[in-house]
């Protein structure tokens, strides 16, 4: 059980520190967009980036079945939740064991 909940949570870390990683790519996507050689090009250039800077205003956010949004923070709270639920376990298992040896 411990392997499987191990491999698990590894699983979840790669793809929530994969979608945090293009979340910033995007993030960064409009400042690259601003900070290029526009103000040199002509109209067509100015109305492309005007376009862009428009449509990435807001950031990327990857969600998991419409549920969940996959970031830092979601890892964070799974990997919570599997610690308490691996400690509720062995705090059980060890009870269960004590009760055997008194009987």
């Amino acid at each position: 059980m411990l392997m499987g909940s191990t491999l698990y949570a590894y699983q979840v870390a790669l793809f929530c520190l994969l979608g945090q990683r293009i979340i910033n790519q995007s993030e960064r996507l409009i400042r690259s967009a601003f900070s290029g050689d526009w103000p040199d090009g002509d109209v067509r250039s100015w109305r492309l980036v005007h376009m862009l800077c428009l449509s990435t205003k807001k950031s990327l956010s990857l969600r998991i079945c419409g549920i969940y949004t996959l970031s830092r923070m979601t890892l964070l709270q799974i990997l919570n939740v599997s610690y308490s639920l691996l400690n509720f376990i062995y705090q059980t298992k060890t009870e269960q064991s004590s009760g055997k040896q008194e009987l």
